[in-house]
């Protein structure tokens, strides 16, 4: 899984991405039907680097609410390569925010944050705060993989 996880991620082959497709719909569908489904965004920097967010990969566009949005990080080093412990103590504040125009659509649904690793859960508790304090009612989240 870490192979092919790493082809996708950071050699660009997007249609691995697509073996996950069918088995999240069921998931989603079986467990979430009622939440509305978002994504990490990339920092602006990761998004030139990579061309796609690979957590958008996986459904189609459509499937997706895109709210947040992500400041780049103080630093440039990249989230595989640093460790735990710089991981959890990542955030001196929240990277995440919504997006103005999105804000008013938030208030009172439940949120499924959909990414590919879940490594500490900083990153996915970072997104889940800032749809909570823009008015979710709940956010949930998905992942591909757990890395251990």
């Amino acid at each position: 899984m870490k192979t092919l996880l790493s082809t996708y991620k950071f050699r660009g082959d997007v249609a691995i991405g697509h073996i996950f497709t069918e088995s999240l719909l069921k998931m989603i569908g079986e467990h979430y039907q009622e939440f509305v489904v978002t994504t990490v965004p990339l920092s602006p920097l990761r998004m030139r680097e990579r061309g796609f967010n690979q957590a958008d990969e996986f459904l189609k566009r459509g499937q997706i609410h895109h709210c947040l949005t992500r400041v780049s990080a103080d630093d440039n080093k990249k989230q595989s390569k640093k460790t735990r412990y710089e991981r959890i103590n990542l955030f001196h504040h929240n990277p995440f925010s919504l997006i103005t125009e999105e804000k008013s659509y938030i208030k009172g649904k439940k949120y499924l944050i959909l990414d590919d690793i879940y490594t500490t859960g900083v990153t996915v508790r970072m997104a889940a705060k800032a749809l909570l304090e823009s008015g979710a009612e709940s956010v949930s989240s998905l992942t591909v993989a757990r890395a251990i």
